[in-house]
């Protein structure tokens, strides 16, 4: 009987942990058991808790995060045990501005060490559970309550009373194979230079912590690149919102780990992590906490909700190899797009604790592990005399690093890099998390059209451009619903051997395709995106950027075949098939390129009042609510 009762306890003292809420703010009067509510009170799960005066809120540290508590969630819920009700409204209300930090100044380490202590004892903190707690209860508090955390002090009384000391693990498999078969982003020029430096530093959740299983992959690319770009889509930037709407790793890890990896040890890869993302979405980590080997058949609906729409490979090969694939990662990073990234991992970086720059020693290789990069500082001072940095988010808890994060020297970056990753989310974003008492200021409309603008042209070898036929007849009929007159003309023929490049540019995300024909009915050419090279169509940047095919070095040369060439490049918000259109070419000789291309868009092209053409040049803007297409024929007569 003995036995059994400890053995009881022992597997209990997790659970304990777990089961307590303490109360860090309370506005208005709350009762549990008819007793006033109070900051510092410890609450069972499940307490049932009475809110007493319409205006009354209280702020919970619980075991899923920090959470507000209003009257109006308890009016929903008011026969819910407190956990439920915690459940019910956490993503719900902003924990920002329900109170302030408690001190004014922030606590130095000795007095945040006897705060941190103080939680300890609390919540009953053990050898056995301290790390649960940590993650739970004593990371989201540092974070809520100290401007700065003394992470290192925090760590070094944590491993001395409790025996507390994170192992960091690494995990990440993907090849170079798996790597390539990954479109590559397109080169192109941008008409805006990159910024020296940019962050996504503001739209992270609290850095949180992988423990002894191999899900780095899982860490980086849900709670990591899917949380950052969640709260950059909804201008998320308070922490503690930020982690209450962070994506849970279990529910990627559950779907790419190996079938005979019981025990999470194995580790996955980064590939097919972002197909997850893609195909099944995500889900949030306070539906479903972290743990190894979850049943995850519940969530798939709700997952598809919080998909992303595509991703992209942001390096030509493995590494940094060229100037291209380091300006690929800045670019992404300043359009507010965090980077997944897979790195060789080395035992020090593994216990790179209390740095704010790895110091780059490449002792003892470990594995690969898979990381966030989040910002960049060309001017970073990495303390040696040189200048220039790669800011990242790691999985190995708040007390690795400088509070989870660390920065890498470019050169440093440059030899540990394998492969780089960027995800692509046109989502629509939701309302914000509600603030506790009304905002004076109206929330911005959201625009949901789908929004696309782009021009189009041809430069011949000695620099001068195509000429249109500047009829204002062509141009009053450039309008989709009309079968044939959406044709720009080429005012002048071209024989034989005239070299010329297509230049095409876009202000909006957008996927773009660039196809050719004649009327000779040859087969059907597709100039970009170039299918032999793997690269992406997809142009997601937030300025305009222009694209020359085949390059900005190079020409195309026109043929011996007289008559008449077609263009047609066609700018879309969703991935097409080109091969549908390629296929319909050749199956359907009565229909014009024109037709057979309309056909295929049917359902996707916006109406002509939903597209503006230039008069003057190939260019437009267009926007629609239910449309996601606009196509765009250029004929050039050949001599």
């Amino acid at each position: 009987m003995k036995i059994k009762l400890l053995l009881m306890i022992f597997f209990l003292l997790p659970c304990l942990s777990r089961s307590q809420n303490i109360v860090l703010n309370v506005t208005g009067k709350v009762t549990v058991n008819r007793q006033p509510v109070k900051k510092g009170d410890n609450l069972n799960n499940n307490a049932k808790i009475v809110f007493e005066d319409s205006a009354a809120e209280v702020k919970v540290l619980s075991q899923i995060g920090i959470c507000v508590i209003k009257n109006k969630n308890y009016q929903q819920k008011s026969t819910s045990e407190l956990l439920e009700l915690i459940k019910s409204c956490i993503r719900k209300n902003s924990v920002a501005t329900l109170g302030t930090r408690a001190w004014k100044v922030n606590p130095d380490k000795n007095k945040q060490v006897q705060l941190v202590d103080s939680l300890c004892k609390t919540l009953n903190a053990t050898p056995d559970n301290v790390g649960e707690i940590f993650s739970r209860y004593v990371a989201p508090y540092c974070v809520l309550e100290f401007e700065t955390p003394y992470w290192q002090d925090i760590a070094h009384f944590l491993q001395t009373k409790y025996g507390l000391n994170p192992v960091p693990m690494a995990g990440e498999l993907i090849d170079t194979v798996q790597y390539q078969n990954i479109p590559l982003v397109p080169k192109v020029r941008s008409f805006a230079p990159i910024p020296k430096a940019a962050s996504l530093k503001q739209y992270c959740p609290i850095p949180g912590y992988q423990g002894q299983y191999g899900t780095c992959t899982a860490w980086a690319s849900a709670y990591g690149a899917r949380t950052i770009s969640w709260a950059v889509k909804n201008n998320l930037t308070d922490v503690s919102d930020i982690t209450n709407q962070a994506f849970s790793p279990s529910f990627i890890y559950t779907q790419t780990k190996g079938s005979n990896d019981h025990n999470c040890q194995f580790g996955s890869y980064i590939d097919k992590s972002v197909k997850v993302l893609k195909e099944a979405g995500a889900v949030f980590l306070t539906d479903l906490p972290y743990s190894c080997d979850p049943d995850i058949t519940s969530f798939f609906q709700q997952a598809k909700g919080y998909a992303i729409k595509d991703f992209q490979r942001l390096t030509a090969r493995t590494g940094v190899t060229t100037d291209d694939d380091l300006s690929n990662i800045k670019k992404t990073l300043a359009d507010k797009k965090p980077v997944l990234a897979s790195i060789k991992c080395y035992r020090s970086f593994m216990y790179a604790r209390g740095g704010k720059v790895w110091n780059g020693e490449l002792d003892d290789m470990v594995g690969y592990h898979a990381i966030c990069v989040i910002g960049y500082d060309d001017n970073f001072d990495n303390g040696d005399g040189t200048t220039g940095a790669v800011e990242l988010m790691n999985s190995w808890s708040a007390l690795w690093g400088n509070g989870g994060f660390i920065y890498i020297k470019y050169r440093d970056f440059a030899k540990v890099l394998n492969y780089a990753i960027s995800l692509y989310d046109d989502a629509l974003p939701v309302p914000p998390p509600e603030p506790p008492k009304p905002d004076p200021v109206p929330p911005t409309p959201l625009d949901s059209l789908n929004r696309m603008e782009g021009s189009f042209s041809l430069i011949l070898s000695d620099g001068t451009s195509m000429q249109l036929e500047g009829d204002e007849i062509v141009f009053r009929n450039l309008k989709l619903v009309s079968a044939e007159k959406t044709t720009y003309n080429i005012l002048n023929a071209y024989p034989g051997g005239t070299m010329f490049r297509i230049n095409f540019t876009s202000s909006q995300p957008a996927y773009i395709y660039v196809i050719s024909t004649d009327s000779k009915r040859s087969p059907l050419a597709q100039l970009f995106p170039d299918p032999e090279r793997n690269i992406s169509a997809l142009l997601d940047f937030k300025s305009e950027v222009a694209v020359s095919i085949p390059d900005e070095m190079q020409y195309i040369q026109m043929d011996e075949t007289q008559g008449e060439d077609y263009l047609c490049v066609i700018y879309s918000k969703d991935e097409l098939d080109m091969n549908a259109i390629r296929d319909s070419l050749q199956n359907d000789p009565d229909k014009s390129f024109v037709d057979i291309v309309k056909d295929a868009l049917t359902d996707k092209m916006m109406d002509a009042g939903e597209v503006a053409f230039e008069k003057n040049q190939i260019a437009f803007k267009a926007a629609s609510a239910n449309h996601t297409a606009v196509p765009v024929f250029i004929k050039i007569r050949h001599t």
